[in-house]
């Protein structure tokens, strides 16, 4: 038996749930390569499937699947974050990133909440050039943006992230 899903844009395909075996681990992994294969056998997806839902290519899913694909572009990981009903921050791996400088909290919590630069400038009226400064460390945001930033880092902490069950 077989559970329809579709995509955003009234594409269908059906889940083959009985025909494929969850990982055996219940640690999903630590790459986006482990996480992706994982969320995608425990949705019971095929990558053709995947490749509907999402509307990436296969190749790209297979390139990213077989971790030959090392950096992951925003856009491409809320593809697959909503095709597979995970959240962003989990398809990315964005948990496993450091927080010890302010610009790796910046750059963690940017991440987090799917966003390129340019959303996160446009969100705090900055110019994007600052952003990445702050990011690299190379830059110290003033006061009232820093104000800003450090609000929302607070909202994102205060959203607990837990990793998604097996089950």
């Amino acid at each position: 038996m077989g559970k329809r899903a579709c995509n955003n844009s009234g594409l269908c395909v059906t889940k083959c749930i009985e025909s494929t075996t969850l990982p055996e681990a219940k640690n999903p992994g630590n790459t986006v390569a482990e996480r992706l294969a994982w969320a995608r056998l425990k949705n019971g997806l095929t990558m053709n499937n995947l490749s509907v839902l999402s509307g990436l290519s296969l190749t790209t899913l297979s390139k990213i699947e077989n971790n030959r694909c090392r950096n992951h572009d925003v856009k491409v990981i809320k593809r697959l974050a909503e095709a597979l009903d995970q959240p962003i921050w989990f398809m990315g791996c964005y948990d496993l990133l450091p927080e010890t400088s302010l610009g790796d909290r910046i750059r963690k919590m940017r991440l987090y909440k799917g966003q390129y630069i340019q959303e996160l400038a446009t969100e705090l009226v900055i110019d994007e050039h600052l952003i990445s400064r702050y990011e690299k460390g190379t830059a110290t945001p003033p006061k009232r943006v820093d104000i800003k930033i450090q609000n929302l880092i607070k909202q994102l902490s205060s959203t607990a992230c837990q990793k998604p069950s097996s089950d």
